[in-house]
Formats: C-alpha cells, structure tokens, sequence
C-alpha cells in the first residue's frame, strides 16, 4: 500500500477534474436580466417574441435555478415547429446545453446530432458551429477525448470565420479542458490564458469568471503556487458573487478549501468544503456533491480519522454516477483506508476495480492524436492567412495591370507581347538559378540528416557501452535473461545490476520520453544509482531511490520557478542480501511480479516517480521484504510490453496478458522464455508502430 499522502493528492484532482468540465455562453447579471426579461415577455405580441425571449431566460436559469432551465427548455423544444427555422435551431442547442448541465449526457447527443443535420440540410453554417461545440462538450463529458479533440477544432475554425469571439473564447477553453484531462498542463494554461485574452476584452464577464476559477485549479495542482491560486479563486469568486450565479459558487468554495487543506489549515478546509456541501446538495449538483464528500473523506483521512474517511468516500461514490475518471480515484482512496481499518478484504476488492478502471481509460493515442490536431490547426491557420495575404495581393496587381492594359491596349499591344517574351526568358533564367539553389540545400539536408544520423548511431554505442554486458550479468545471476527492445536508436528504459560484498542490486528503469531525451535522462540515473550504492553504500531500495530522488532534483535543477518539465524516472528496484537471501522491493509506479507453484504475488510500487520537485514537499519510497527460496522466479519491467498496441482489435496487451505469459514459460529455462517474450511481442505488435521502449527482466537467485 501507499503511504497516506497518496490518496490526498489523488482527491485534490477530483476536485479539478470536476469543476474544469463545464463553462457555457456568457450573459451579464443574471437576476437583473432575469426580471428584465420577464418583463420583456409579458410585452410580447407574438410567438416569435416570445420563444426569442424564452431562449434567452434560459441562460440566466442556468446559473440560478437548473428546475426552472429544464422546465422551460422542455416546453420550447414541444411549442417550436421545424419551420421556425432560426428559433427552432436555437431551442435545440440550448436543450442539449442544459441536458449536459443536468447531466442527462445521451439526451444532450441526442439534441446536438439533430440540430447538427439540421444545420446542415438548411445550410446554416453558424448554427453547425454551435453544434459541433455542443458535442465536443459531450465527448469530454463522456471521455472520448479523440472525437472531442477533432470536432473541438473543427468548432474552433467555424467560429473564427464568424468572428464570434465569444465562441472563440469558450471554445478555447474547451480545449483546455481536454489538455487538462489528458495531464498536459502546460497547454491547458496557455489555451485558458488565450480565452481570458479575449473575454477581457470583449467584457465577458461569466466566461472571465469561469477561466479565473480553472486557472486557479492548474496552478493549484500543478505548481504548488498556491498564493496565485487562491487570487484567481477570489477573483472567480467575486465576479460569480455580482452575478448572483448561485450554482457555481460553490466550486469555487470547494477549490479554496483544497488550498487550505494542502496548507494544513483544517478547520479553514472543513469550513469551504461545509459549505460547498451544503450548497451541491441544495442545488442537486451530483458531481461536484461527490467532490465534496471524497474531501471531507480526504480530510479525516489525513488525520487518522479512517472510519469517517471510509464513511465519505462511500457517500461520494454514490454521487458520482459514470464518470470513470472520477471513480478510479475513488476506489483507490478506498482501498487506502479499508487497508488502515484492517477490512483487507474489501481493501482488496476496491483495488481490483480500480486497476480494472485504470486499464482502459488512458491512451497514449488519444494523447497523439490531441498534439497532431493542435499542429495541424496551427498550420492550417498560418496557412489561411498566407493564401488570404496571397489573393488580396493577386487581386491589386490584376486590377492595375486590368486598368493599364484598358488605356494602353490599342498603343502597345506589340510594346507588351514583346515584354511579355522577354519577362518569361527573364523568368526562365530565375527558375533555372532557383532549382539550382534547391538542389544545393538539397544536398546540404542529405549531408546534415548523415551527421545527425552518425551522431544518434554513435550515442546509441555509448549507451550500450555504459549498460551492463550480458557476460557481467549472467555472471552475477546465471539464471536469467534480458529481453531489452529500444523504440527508437536510442531508449529511455535501461537495465541495471551491481554486486557488492553483501548484496546483489538489480532494477528495470523507465526515464522520461525515449529516443535522445530519454537517453539522456537514463545515463544520468544509470550513475546515480551506482553512486548510491557503491558511494554512499546504501542497501535499501528504498532509501536508494530517496537519494536518487534528491540528487536528480539537484542535477537537473527542477524546481518550480526553473523548469517545466519533470524529468524523472519510473523503476523496480530489487536489493538480495547474498548470506540470507532476503529479497527487498522498492518501486517507482513500476511493479514487479514473483511466481512461485503457478500463483503470483505483486511487488506493488509506490504511485509516485523518482524526481518530483523538492518543492512538492514529496514523502518517501516504501520497501517491501520477499524471503527467496530459490524456487521461485521474479520478473521486473517497465510499462512498454503492456501498453503495446496490437492483435485483431489493435488494442493494448495489457499487464493480465503478461501475467499469463509469465505464468506459462514456468517450464521453460530462462533463454527460452526470452524466445517466447520476445516472439509473443513481435506476433502482438504485428503491423502497429512500437509505442514505447520494452524492456522485461526474469531470474531466480539460487
């Protein structure tokens, strides 16, 4: 199990993920407008008065009463005919906009498709914009993030042809929240910075307010800085206040009490989340009610407190509905304190779930496929404006020489053929002078893509220089094998092992990236972990990657205010005491598996990498004790054979699939099951571009 620090941090995601889903067209104060346009409608003389009006109460319910928005949408989408071509497409965006807010997903698709094909037979391009925003706020809600990553950009350009810097503005935020869940906080900041731009300027007030209250989320998880979260928060908090939006202060409350619960200010903590409580619960907000229970449950977890921790917890996962994001970390702060209460069974079962959860919710895909789409709207973008630049210059030179052949024609028509063959010799001649020029920097890319080339293929000796030879290795551990699959020339993952007079050290490493970056990043801990156990003569794992953590800080400069990156380094560590054959475990998100008479046991490692920020004032790895026999096989590996994309179905293979593999070459001696692994990888992988660097280890210590 993890130490108690892990579930917290876990549960201060919740509370972002949550709140980062939703943000909708902006309006002014909404009470105010409320009154004014009920007085509006009472002046109404005809239908269409009165639906246009209708629509627009719609907004401000949103904010202060959702019955009241459901009630009124409802009766709109029954009185307005298809023939109300403008009124009708309208109703139907806002009957999918407050579906998605009452969290009635599959009804919101239901509206946003049929206004989507209607938009289209009426070929009303503004409303088809709208209803691509619509759906990707339904793909984010439902977690397909590649479709919403697709038609979010889509949405993106239609508006820019508009010029609706409102869209504009809320769409920008969108694809923040997609960046955010896909963990790319760095983009999510500069997307959400982006829509303040605009809704600053343009006076949009609920989408400032909103934007204020995420960028407090991202810098509160994601640099500690937590003086300019809590500003953001107040400023949200305000704007929220003037505008008398009554549903979505309690967010903010909520966020605010997770600052003061990672200050350590309890009874500061427990007062926000109180409050937001109680407003969720008033206001039926199902979601963000299981925020606020999972931390309350976080809060008396920290102090010890387990059965009110347990008690909270389950009350959040009866809110929580289908958002499996949100339950994944529900069931693994579960098993946390049903571990600490000694309900082991239980602990047990809520683990599975949330291992079974964790498997299918990420995909390095999906990641690619949100970077190829950003890329390629950027260009296309860039490329639009050229072509623009391009014709309006095409278009003055014709004018001119339209308006000088018109005055000219009939006195140099023979002045102008001969020009004419003069200009294109002339032009002949700048084209021959071009092909050569290219031909030149041709060859001068052919001969730069040889050095770099060279220089990769020279690299990659010296890492495999630096890694252990097979004869050093098999000297130390005769019985076992190395099945090591760089992605690219160069790779991320090593393997490691020294021997000392009283221990055998081994580990299977998996650094930040791969190619180049990667390998730079393995050679650096390669030899801080051989200075932790040849220099400062460390023997428990644990304590090992404690001071590799440190060092890697140190040599890498990460701190908050220098880098953005967090280079580091996923591991399973294992340290054998030679005399007594006591085997210790500590492992960076890398587990390892131990076999023996066909059942396995799990090394389970801590949720958390070597080289996190000293800032993040981050615990210690835990080690784990395994007393060898000799009859037992152990198996250490990064995360690259699991997440291969392969089979029939192209899907991931998994790590139950590499239990089973392990399990079956129990017979076998360790080069043939180095034969099996490795044509099992090469069978599954198929025609699939490798995902990552691969790299399996299996021994037994006799």
């Amino acid at each position: 199990m993890a130490d108690k620090g892990q579930p917290l941090f876990m549960v201060k995601r919740l509370s972002l993920y949550i709140l980062i889903s939703f943000i909708f067209p902006a309006t002014g104060s909404s009470q105010a407008l409320v009154d004014s346009l009920i007085l509006q409608l009472n002046k109404c003389k005809s239908d269409t008065c009165s639906i246009r009006i209708k629509n627009k109460l719609i907004w401000e319910f949103i904010f202060i009463d959702l019955k009241r928005a459901k009630n009124l949408s409802d009766s709109l989408n029954y009185f307005v005919k298809e023939n109300d071509e403008l009124n009708y497409l309208e109703t139907q965006f806002n009957c999918g906009i407050v579906s998605l807010k009452i969290e009635k997903l599959e009804k919101a698709f239901e509206f946003f498709t049929h206004l989507k094909n209607k938009s289209i037979s009426l070929n009303n391009k503004y409303f088809l914009a709208k209803a691509n925003f619509g759906l990707s706020k339904y793909y984010i809600e439902k977690n397909d993030l590649r479709a919403a990553i697709n038609i979010g950009f889509e949405a993106l350009r239609q508006f820019e042809k508009f010029q609706d810097l409102n869209y504009i503005s809320l769409t920008y935020a969108q694809i923040a929240t997609i960046n955010y869940k896909l963990k790319n906080n760095l983009k999510a900041i500069d997307y959400f910075k982006k829509a303040l731009e605009i809704s600053l300027k343009s006076k949009i007030l609920t989408n400032v307010a909103y934007i204020y209250n995420n960028l407090g989320n991202l810098y509160s998880t994601n640099n500690k800085t937590y003086d300019i979260a809590l500003e953001y928060y107040k400023r949200a908090l305000n704007y929220r206040k003037q505008q008398k939006h009554a549903l979505e202060i309690a967010p903010i409350l909520s966020n605010m009490g997770i600052i003061y619960y990672d200050r350590k200010e309890y009874p500061l903590a427990e007062k926000f989340y109180g409050e937001a409580l109680e407003l969720n619960i008033r206001n039926g907000s199902s979601k963000s009610t299981a925020i606020c229970y999972a931390n309350i449950g976080n809060l008396f977890f920290d102090q010890s407190n387990f059965a009110k921790a347990d008690y909270n917890y389950r009350q959040a996962l009866k809110y929580v509905d289908n958002d499996f994001q949100v339950k994944e970390l529900l069931y693994y702060n579960l098993g946390e304190v049903n571990f600490k209460l000694g309900n082991y069974k239980d602990a047990l079962q809520f683990n599975d779930t949330c291992m079974t959860i964790k498997d299918s919710l990420y995909s390095r895909e999906a990641i690619k496929s949100l970077n190829d789409m950003q890329v390629k709207y950027e260009t296309e973008k860039t490329k639009l404006e050229l072509e623009k630049k391009d014709l309006e210059s095409e278009n003055r030179q014709i004018a001119i020489y339209a308006a000088l052949g018109g005055c000219f024609l009939l006195l140099g028509l023979l002045f102008f053929i001969f020009r004419g063959y003069k200009n294109k010799e002339k032009t002949n001649l700048a084209l021959e002078d071009k092909n050569k020029i290219i031909t030149e920097k041709n060859k001068i890319v052919e001969e730069q893509h040889k050095d770099i080339t060279d220089s990769i293929k020279y690299a990659e000796r010296i890492q495999t220089a630096i890694l252990p030879p097979e004869k050093l290795w098999k000297e130390i551990l005769p019985q076992s094998f190395v099945f090591y699959n760089p992605k690219d020339i160069l790779s991320g993952d090593f393997y490691w092992i020294e021997e000392t007079k009283t221990h055998v050290f081994l580990a299977a490493a998996d650094c930040t990236g791969h190619g180049v970056p990667g390998a730079l990043v393995s050679i650096v801990n390669y030899n801080l972990l051989n200075k932790a156990v040849l220099e400062k003569e460390l023997t428990d794992p644990a304590q090992i990657l404690d001071q590799v953590n440190i060092w890697l800080t140190h040599a890498l400069h990460q701190t908050y205010n220098e880098a953005s990156m967090r280079d580091g380094m996923d591991v399973a560590l294992c340290a054998i005491n030679k005399k007594t054959k006591m085997m210790k475990f500590s492992g960076a998100f890398n587990s390892g598996y131990v076999i023996k008479d066909n059942a396995i046991h799990e090394l389970v490692a801590d949720k958390k990498p070597v080289g996190a920020f000293m800032e993040d004032d981050i615990t210690s790895f835990t080690s784990k004790e395994y007393q060898l026999t000799g009859k037992e096989t152990v198996y250490l590996f990064t995360d690259g054979y699991a997440d291969q994309f392969g089979g029939p179905k192209g899907k991931k293979f998994k790590y139950k699939n590499l239990q089973k593999l392990f399990l079956k070459n129990q017979p076998n001696n360790f080069d043939e099951q180095k034969l099996d692994i490795q044509k099992t990888f090469v069978d599954w992988k198929g025609d699939y571009e490798q995902t990552d660097d691969v790299l399996v280890i299996g021994f037994k210590y006799v």
